[in-house]
């Protein structure tokens, strides 16, 4: 485990952030917008970590705290009181911790499949020889790896921006994994795991995985039991065209579950922020930062396209609100703005996080 000690040259980047570069050579891993925990970095001050890591800048500008990040190759910080780190004299120290990294995704990935199977009428019997598709399983495709252990039939993966399989990342990451599966699953992934290290590749046994987008997916008319997402359709560039898709390859008697983040993924502190954008400025697929940031549909927006789009149940259970001071701050302030939010009544913009369970029925 290397550390490396770092210089007070550090650039003030608002509030109590700070900024310094980091050598991509030595740390090639940063969060992203296609992985925003992609970086396996962690800091310390006088030799005690920091965190929590992967925290929205705008937080670590409010907060400080120790919080930071590692986002495409510069360290974005807070010292735990708020200090500049430039003079008060503590030492500041980067390293990588590659094995409590690949722990903690993998625990991640877990917690993934098991809200699944809370929301899953049936739970684990629902997948067990179903036809399942996931959508936006991500980098390390383990949801995708325990949905098959679980005892599907089939497990079809699709994911705009994943790439290919990285030799020593996945093969460590999979071995997180099957300690994670047996721990919290009780799931004994075996030999599904080996020969996908083997091959070097997901798409083996009962997997199979296509770089495309759910907009654009159109093989077969009801071929998918099951359908899943986690936290991806705030990211459609058209939650309308996702949705007909969706229900164009949904089977008659099929469920889906699909849980989805409302926030503004650039400013979780004040999460509603992004309404506030005229409409002429966020252009979702022109502006690749902007479609990180989410696609604005709001919740009850959401429902109302699945149902238009012909899913027979479309049941949606809030998870979370924003803060109402919160919403006293916001609502002057989306009332004097150029964007179609602004004559939208705030209660009907406040629902932060939830859940769809989905069903077509013929």
């Amino acid at each position: 485990m290397r550390h490396v000690h770092l210089k007070p040259s550090f650039q003030h980047a608002g509030g109590k952030c700070w900024t310094i570069a980091l050598d991509s050579e030595v740390f090639p891993e940063s969060d992203n917008p296609s992985d925003p925990s992609g970086s396996a970095v962690l800091l310390s001050e006088d030799g005690v970590d920091l965190g929590p890591p992967h925290t929205a800048h705008q937080l670590i500008i409010r907060d400080g705290g120790g919080a930071f990040s590692h986002w495409n190759q510069t360290l974005y910080f807070s010292t735990t009181d708020g200090t500049d780190p430039n003079t008060n004299g503590r030492n500041y120290s980067v390293r990588l911790d590659r094995e409590k990294y690949f722990a903690n995704r993998a625990i991640h990935a877990v917690g993934i499949v098991e809200s699944y199977l809370r929301r899953l009428p049936g739970g684990r019997d629902t997948l067990k020889g179903a036809r399942v598709l996931e959508i936006g399983p991500g980098r390390d495709m383990g949801t995708v790896l325990l949905l098959a252990g679980l005892g599907a039939r089939s497990v079809c993966a699709i994911d705009r921006f994943v790439g290919a399989w990285q030799p020593g990342w996945h093969e460590s990451f999979i071995g997180a994994l099957v300690i994670a599966a047996k721990d919290q699953l009780a799931l004994d992934l075996g030999d599904l795991a080996g020969n996908t290290k083997t091959a070097q590749t997901f798409s083996v046994g009962p997997i199979s995985f296509f770089a495309e987008a759910l907009e654009k997916m159109s093989d077969g008319d009801g071929v998918f039991d099951v359908t899943l997402s986690h936290s991806v359709f705030e990211h459609f560039y058209s939650v309308a065209d996702a949705a007909q898709s969706l229900h164009a390859v949904s089977a008659p008697g099929s469920v889906g579950v699909h849980h989805v983040d409302f926030r503004d993924h650039r400013n979780f502190g004040e999460p509603l922020e992004f309404l506030i954008v005229p409409d002429s400025e966020y252009r979702i697929p022109a502006n690749n930062d902007d479609y990180g940031r989410g696609n604005r549909t709001r919740a009850d927006e959401m429902a109302d396209l699945l149902g238009s789009a012909g899913f027979d149940e479309v049941e949606f259970t809030i998870e979370s609100h924003a803060p109402g001071e919160y919403l006293d701050r916001l609502a002057p302030r989306l009332k004097a703005c150029n964007s179609r939010f602004r004559d939208h009544p705030v209660g009907r913009l406040n629902v932060l996080s939830g859940g769809f369970l989905l069903r077509r029925e013929r």
